[in-house]
């Protein structure tokens, strides 16, 4: 995972994620990492050149993933109003540069699902590969998120799982303060069925989770365990939502029927994707990780999609999210 061109002047080590090896969860828990390692994606999608000094970014190869954006050193990257990243780094920005439509920004989490601009061609790169490919993505977009500067953040984290006899590894986890997040990337919603694990996965993970934290005696942290899915969003709507798309065989219903009996909680790549402009362009307080999660993961709710919050009181709707800000 870590970045070849890092070691070799050919890319800017300032636009990397940086990040930890652990060894085990217990190891991230007491933060005792191994090293240290630099992780990208910008050399797979070979969308940025870098000259020794300064970046260019290749418009016609950039699939607005927001990387480069989140990762630059006080976001120094201009937005255009249609997302169009262009760079900055060599001039002096007293202020974030960017037309960014906000009408389009205050289209998030209000009842449907948002477009994103070539959207199809950032999800045909996060779908490939989970390791390489969405979770160093979804890794540096929960990196961003956290309120904390340099939040305890790992990936592929290796985990006994006692009551399976069996090892497992979590594939992003980030320790903010008193609150663990521990997530379960999936390519796609119809890949992540056709496996179907993510159920015994989250049962045991949550299980083994809570039992490092009580054998280390680390219980002022809370943990919360979630699954990052990509693919087509519409899919993980429920059935009488409008845009479902995963009626077929029933998948919609298993899914929340799943979520409702083990009480799991899932939110959508494109959600992160869009909660971290939200956070960037509008408040960094208001729609961080932290603040975010902490109040809509919680019973009765059980994920976040573009279109809102999913809820269950009577039965499943969206609600805004602002509404629980």
């Amino acid at each position: 995972m870590n970045c070849p061109f890092l070691n070799n002047n050919k890319f800017p080590p300032c636009l990397a994620l940086q990040s930890h090896k652990w060894g085990y969860l217990k190891d991230f828990l007491n933060d005792k990492p191994k090293s240290g390692q630099q992780l990208s994606i910008i050399h797979k999608i070979k969308c940025l050149n870098f000259d020794g000094k300064n970046i260019n970014i290749d418009k016609d190869k950039c699939i607005n993933c927001l990387f480069c954006l989140l990762n630059c050193p006080n976001n120094l990257i201009s937005v255009s109003k249609d997302l169009v990243l262009s760079e900055r780094c060599s001039e002096f920005i007293k202020e974030k540069d960017t037309n960014l439509d906000q009408e389009y920004l205050n289209s998030f989490f209000k009842g449907k699902i948002i477009s994103q601009p070539k959207g199809k061609l950032l999800q045909n790169f996060t779908e490939i590969d989970e390791t390489e490919n969405i979770s160093i993505w979804g890794a540096s977009i929960f990196n961003f998120l956290s309120k904390e500067e340099k939040p305890r953040l790992g990936l592929e984290i290796k985990m006994i799982i006692k009551a399976r006899d069996r090892g497992g590894r979590l594939d992003i986890c980030l320790l903010s303060k008193d609150l663990l997040f521990a997530i379960e990337t999936k390519v796609s919603f119809k890949k992540m069925v056709q496996e179907n694990r993510y159920v015994s996965q989250m049962i045991a993970y949550k299980e083994e989770i809570k039992n490092n934290l009580e054998e280390l005696k680390l219980n002022n942290i809370k943990d919360l365990e979630l699954l990052l899915i990509d693919g087509n969003e519409s899919d993980l709507l429920f059935t009488d939502h409008e845009e479902c798309t995963s009626r077929v065989g029933g998948q919609s219903d298993i899914f929340y029927n799943n979520l409702i009996e083990h009480e799991l909680f899932f939110i959508s790549a494109k959600a992160i994707w869009a909660l971290s402009l939200k956070k960037l362009f509008e408040d960094n307080k208001k729609y961080c990780l932290e603040n975010v999660l902490g109040k809509i993961m919680k019973k009765g709710i059980y994920g976040l999609t573009t279109a809102g919050v999913i809820q269950k009181k009577d039965k499943l709707e969206v609600i805004p999210l602002d509404y629980f800000l």
